[in-house]
């Protein structure tokens, strides 16, 4: 029973700890920058983005590709497909980072966790999303256009840190 108390008060512990930097990123979001779109798009650019770690970089090294007019006719139809379901994760990701903060502002260690691992499965949630539609994105692709997309996005995440 002892043994079993000490790994609750540790993972609450864990818990706190890992949700501290969450309470600290606090910010109010970025206004755009001059010159920069509103979040009201209008023309081409009105049509959904992919959304996700790597989306922007997705977009950007699609733009390279010299694709033809039925490869971007089907990847718009693939984004356009999952721009709904991107959506609704981003926004409940956000929702749960809420939950984060509100639950670090009760002092509730159980309500943290429990927050902290929903933000962590909206996260993969997302994740995994993203590379399904990339992976969707490929298969309109040929071989020499994927070899081109891989190296692009590989130059865009830059340097690994191990």
């Amino acid at each position: 029973m002892v043994i079993s108390k000490r790994i609750v008060s540790a993972a609450v512990l864990f818990t706190l700890l890992a949700a501290l930097p969450l309470s600290a990123q606090r910010q109010p979001p970025p206004s755009p920058r001059p010159g920069q779109p509103s979040a009201e798009r209008q023309g081409p650019s009105a049509e959904p983005r992919p959304q996700g770690p790597g989306a922007g970089s997705l977009t950007r090294c699609l733009a390279i590709l010299d694709l033809t007019e039925s490869q971007q006719a089907d990847i718009r139809a693939a984004v356009q497909s999952s721009a709904e379901e991107m959506r609704a994760l981003h926004q409940q990701l956000r929702d749960d980072r809420e939950a984060v903060r509100s639950a670090i502002d009760a002092g509730d260690a159980c309500a943290i966790g429990s927050a902290v691992l929903k933000v962590e499965a909206g996260r993969q949630a997302i994740r995994s999303a993203t590379e399904l539609l990339r992976a969707n994105v490929e298969s309109f692709l040929t071989a020499e256009q994927k070899a081109k997309l891989a190296g692009c996005m590989e130059a865009r995440r830059g340097p690994r840190r191990d």
